[in-house]
């Protein structure tokens, strides 16, 4: 074969591999392109969520302490009327004491009173017919 043959055939396979690798590199560069506006586009997109996520935290953060010092209030409230049921309970045992202990005492005294009018002697104007 002669060298100008050799060259020519040499310089054709270059010429068909660029043909064919240009082509190759333009669309993975172009590839690599879309892929970075896609993820550039969602980064964005996830950075404006975060945002709105932070506005909203700080938005809220003052319904969470009016929720807070309304709990602690109402568990205030609640542990006072705790304490205010037991008193409460406390005096109705008493006052039940009580209650039993002057109806114990009043059927002692209708005892008594039923064997004192059993001693009575009968008086004349209610044995007069």
């Amino acid at each position: 074969m002669s060298t100008g043959l050799l060259i020519a055939i040499v310089v054709a396979v270059i010429l068909l591999a660029l043909l064919l690798i240009v082509p190759a590199v333009r669309s993975y560069r172009a590839k690599q392109a879309a892929k970075r506006e896609r993820l550039a586009r969602q980064a964005a997109d996830h950075r404006a969520q975060a945002d709105a996520g932070v506005a909203r935290a700080r938005d809220l953060g003052p319904e969470v302490e009016v929720h807070q010092e309304e709990a602690k209030r109402h568990r205030e409230l609640s542990e006072a009327h705790a304490l205010q049921a037991e008193e409460h309970e406390q005096s109705a045992s008493e006052a039940q004491a009580a209650v039993n202990r002057a109806g114990a005492a009043a059927g002692r005294h209708d005892a008594q009173a039923a064997d004192l009018e059993s001693e009575l002697p009968e008086s004349d104007t209610e044995a007069r017919p």
